[in-house]
């Protein structure tokens, strides 16, 4: 725990709007890219960071929670996706109808990228103007802009996204943006604790729910 309270200080020393643009970069990825492990280092990354803004609005060892939670969190969601992708393989392999893993929007319409490219871009802007004119607290960190883009990526996430795995990142995403509120109003370390005990819970749903839909397609295969 010390040794993480160090190298978190030591990053602390990132200025807000650095903070807002490694938001920005690394909730761009989750939304444009289907490559799972890209997507998961960039949730982890949104971790961190969202804990080094709050490390500003509330104390150091309440945020570093949010960092020990997104470890869990992406520690679940990367075996999930890895017996995911060989349960894909083994299908492949087995013949069951030549079942194909199956196709993302992004392999069918390659213009989807550029798409939700101009959707982050969009949402970024709207989300900056309305942190700067419509503040949710009076934090002059970047509090509002960030949960409003988090909230606002997040959502946009889900609504584009059919695979239960992505459509996690997004809800996750999504919370993200709620605590980034939520701790500047309560800073105790019960409801931090309590907030991490729903991001565990939504990634064991999200690991149920990617299981399940691997289930069908393996069913579908062997027909």
């Amino acid at each position: 725990m010390d040794v993480l309270q160090d190298i978190f200080v030591s990053l602390s020393s990132l200025s807000h709007l650095e903070l807002m643009l490694g938001l920005l970069i690394t909730a761009t990825v989750i939304i444009v890219l289907e490559d799972w492990r890209l997507s998961l280092w960039a949730l982890l990354a949104q971790y961190v960071l969202v804990s080094l803004l709050l490390a500003r609005v509330m104390p150091l060892r309440v945020a570093l929670i949010k960092v020990i939670v997104g470890g869990m969190v992406c520690v679940i969601l990367y075996l999930t996706a890895r017996r995911v992708h060989w349960g894909r393989e083994a299908i492949i392999k087995g013949a069951y109808h030549e079942l194909a893993p199956v196709a993302t929007v992004l392999d069918i319409f390659p213009m989807n990228l550029w798409f939700r490219l101009l959707l982050a871009l969009l949402a970024a802007v709207v989300s900056y103007a309305l942190g700067t004119r419509h503040p949710f607290v009076d934090h002059p960190h970047g509090i509002s802009q960030a949960c409003y883009w988090l909230v606002g990526i997040g959502l946009l996430t889900v609504i584009l996204s059919r695979h239960p795995f992505k459509v996690g990142l997004g809800l996750l995403t999504f919370q993200a943006g709620f605590e980034v509120l939520f701790a500047t109003l309560e800073k105790s370390l019960s409801v931090a604790a309590l907030l991490g005990v729903v991001n565990i819970l939504m990634a064991l749903a999200i690991t149920y729910l990617t299981t399940a839909q691997l289930t069908v397609i393996v069913k579908e295969g062997r027909r």
